[in-house]
């Protein structure tokens, strides 16, 4: 995975200095933004998945497409008596 650094930055904007709402690359800022400055104290990391083994990992990971709490979702008992008794609801 790579790790990119994001941070928020001051910009000179209209006429006054003010800070970005949103994290930005170094790279990503500079290129509207040359005289932009860095505010070390709001970094953030993230990694971001390269290889295919990657990007299935971290999907996998985040997106198990299984309720873990059956509570919060039951389907009607209608819809559950239409199928077969292999069903795992």
């Amino acid at each position: 995975m790579k790790v990119i650094k994001q941070y928020k930055w001051r910009i000179l904007w209209a006429g006054k200095w003010t800070t970005t709402n949103h994290h930005a690359t170094e790279e990503d800022i500079k290129v509207n933004n040359p005289e932009a400055i860095c505010l070390p104290h709001t970094l953030i990391e993230r990694e971001i998945p390269e290889t295919d083994a990657e990007i299935l990992a971290n999907n996998r990971r985040l997106c198990t497409g299984i309720l873990t709490n059956r509570a919060t979702y039951m389907p009607p008992k209608e819809f559950l008596s239409s199928f077969s008794d292999d069903v795992p609801f």
